[in-house]
């Protein structure tokens, strides 16, 4: 999570943080040098659902819906397409 994306929500046993994300090459190349396959252009934005607990602060689910994907991640990583999280165009 990139702290001054997000905007926490205290929510009990859960905390919700509502994290606005961007994902472009020049992101990529400064993450991970020399990795990105400059053929491949990313351009992407959205939101992010992050649900962790108040106690750890672990991450258990994740909802990324951005412009060209949506996916579901878990505590055990799995992740899994959701198709109801808003229009591609």
């Amino acid at each position: 999570m990139v702290t001054e994306h997000c905007i926490p929500v205290d929510a009990g046993a859960v905390k919700l943080v509502v994290e606005s994300r961007k994902l472009t090459n020049e992101i990529i190349e400064g993450a991970f040098h020399d990795v990105v396959d400059a053929e491949i252009l990313f351009d992407d934005f959205g939101a992010t659902l992050h649900v962790c607990g108040t106690a750890d602060g672990v991450e258990h689910l994740r909802f990324d819906c951005s412009r060209t994907s949506r996916t579901t991640t878990t505590s055990s990583r799995r992740t899994v397409r959701t198709p109801w999280c808003g229009s591609t165009n």
